[in-house]
């Protein structure tokens, strides 16, 4: 269990932060842009909010996934300890059966 925290603490720590990092654009954007909806109509300008608006998104999903995926890496590691830890405490009880006095 030590094992896994330190392989995946430091990662899974770097991939919440990047994620929280990039969502705070596609809120500003989209608040900027709506707020903006006359100014932008007038001077066509939707392009440009529409570009950056995908480019935050790019971003956004990427350090999404990559959480995502650390946090299914630690999740697997964990459920692999819990069936091992399961398995062998069955295997003990079923072979130490008669050794044990009631």
């Amino acid at each position: 269990m030590v094992y896994v925290y330190r392989t995946a603490a430091q990662p899974m720590l770097g991939a919440q932060k990047l994620d929280f990092m990039f969502t705070a654009p596609i809120n500003t954007t989209l608040t900027m842009s709506v707020n903006g909806m006359v100014t932008l109509r007038g001077y066509r300008k939707f392009h440009h909010f529409r570009e950056s608006f995908m480019e935050a998104i790019e971003k956004s999903a990427n350090s999404t996934f990559c959480y995502n995926a650390l946090n299914r890496f630690i999740g697997i590691r964990l459920d692999f300890l819990c069936v091992a830890f399961g398995t062998a405490t069955a295997a003990l009880s079923i072979f130490l059966k008669n050794s044990v006095d009631p």
